[in-house]
């Protein structure tokens, strides 16, 4: 499954105490048990109306993830650190996703400084790997990475991954 987190930060400054933060704890998170890996992307301008500002993609084993000690010890909606956080964002929506056939998918894992067209839809067509959104937010039906539409972010971090 993939889990993909939008959020939108009011100025530059803030963004990057935010993500200086972030940096640590993404990396916990990777530790949890069923969270494989993690990678950024970042909105060109962060201008576009309805655009996030970063969007940070997950690979995940399921939605029991999210209701584990593990997970709710060091992230979620209710951990202090990530709540303080929140009250800052303009926006933040968190989505779970499998294929759009109903199949299981893993992040991509995008390379450095690429550029990804990511694109919200009622349907799934067209180009671009096609999720449909299962849980957690459900703030789109079905989602593209990748393609010629969409809104083009660039990948702002390598793939995170736990140490072994």
């Amino acid at each position: 499954m993939i889990y993909m987190v939008e959020l939108g930060l009011p100025d530059m400054a803030t963004a990057r105490a935010f993500f200086a933060w972030y940096e640590g704890h993404v990396r916990n998170l990777v530790r949890v048990p069923g969270l494989r890996t993690a990678q950024r992307l970042q909105g060109d301008d962060g201008t576009a109306e309805g655009a996030p500002d970063f969007v940070q993609i997950y690979s995940v084993d399921g939605p029991e993830v999210f209701a584990s000690a593990d997970y709710k010890a060091v992230g979620g909606p209710v951990h202090r650190e990530v709540s303080e956080w929140s009250r800052q964002f303009t926006h933040w929506r968190r989505n779970l996703f499998i294929g759009a056939d109903g199949a299981d998918v893993s992040a991509p894992g995008f390379a450095l400084g690429e550029s990804v067209r990511l694109r919200d839809a009622d349907v799934a067509g067209g180009d671009g790997l096609w999720l449909r959104c299962v849980g957690l937010d459900g703030t789109t039906a079905y989602r593209a990475l990748g393609g010629a539409e969409g809104r083009a972010l660039r990948v702002v971090t390598g793939v995170i991954t736990a140490p072994v």
